[in-house]
């Protein structure tokens, strides 16, 4: 009998890739949600969103998705079938949530379907993207600056959190991962590289190489560049360093190089989300 994760993990592996992309914004002060990502999987009904200075209604299908800045406002209508799921993000866990509703059902509905708690931390590099994204939900036009890609991004980073099953979470394998990668993501300078985190953490370098694929999915080399592209981010937004001087604090020897990395991983320039 499958339990509450797998049941979510065959469920959301399922899900399309984003194809829309809404945001909605906190009604006020009073935050009564943490920062959430909500996937619609199946089915079509209707949202009421707030965009910071009024609230809207958008109609909702399977492929969309929903980004609720810290305390955003989402309330549904009720007004058709659908399966949808939300990833709440909190520091010290990930918490996931799937619905069901047909027009027979009682509305609004009372609980989810599934509920899971993830003993497994959202991490550092998931952390950053949602981040990100809060940021971009601040711009008058977040789908040209990368918001699709980096959507389904997080999706994947959430559902990855679901691959590793509860028991692995609290294993010595799993605890030197986190160790690990806390050095790279409080490091994404580049310099990083396989041989330098075994020596520093007399490892063996395969074992290094293991420990990422078996706890992201990624190779290492994939691992260590999304981290240093999530820091290109936050510099590109949070400081006035110059494109070469984000390229070098960043470890990528050519502006230009940096550029074509940034655009096939966002799906814009680093110009592009700057400005």
């Amino acid at each position: 009998m499958l339990n509450n994760r797998d049941k979510l993990l065959e469920i959301l592996s399922a899900a399309k890739h984003v194809r829309q992309i809404y945001f909605s914004h906190p009604v006020d002060a009073v935050l009564s949600e943490p920062t959430r990502l909500i996937m619609v999987l199946s089915g079509s009904f209707s949202l009421k969103l707030y965009d910071g200075t009024q609230y809207f209604v958008v109609r909702c299908q399977a492929g969309d998705a929903i980004f609720c800045l810290n305390g955003g406002f989402a309330d549904n209508l009720y007004d058709g079938h659908f399966e949808s799921a939300a990833f709440v993000f909190i520091q010290e866990y990930l918490r996931i949530v799937y619905y069901k509703f047909t027009l027979t059902d009682i509305a609004p509905l009372k609980s989810p379907d599934l509920y899971y708690i993830s003993m497994r931390p959202p991490g550092v590099a998931l952390l950053n993207m949602v981040k990100a994204m809060s940021a971009l939900g601040l711009e008058s036009n977040p789908g040209a600056l990368g918001a699709f890609p980096l959507a389904e991004a997080i999706k994947c980073n959430a559902i990855s959190v679901l691959q590793v099953p509860d028991e692995e979470c609290q294993g010595k394998s799993f605890q030197t991962w986190q160790k690990i990668n806390r050095f790279i993501s409080t490091a994404p300078t580049g310099k990083n590289s396989r041989q330098l985190l075994a020596s520093h953490f007399k490892l063996n370098a395969g074992y290094i190489s293991t420990l990422c694929r078996k706890h992201t999915g990624r190779t290492l080399k994939e691992h260590l560049n999304t981290i240093r592209l999530q820091h290109v981010t936050l510099l590109l937004q949070e400081t006035n360093l110059t494109l070469d001087e984000i390229s070098q604090e960043c470890g990528f020897n050519y502006t230009s190089y940096l550029i074509n990395v940034y655009k096939k991983y966002y799906g814009c320039t680093p110009g592009k989300m700057r400005n």
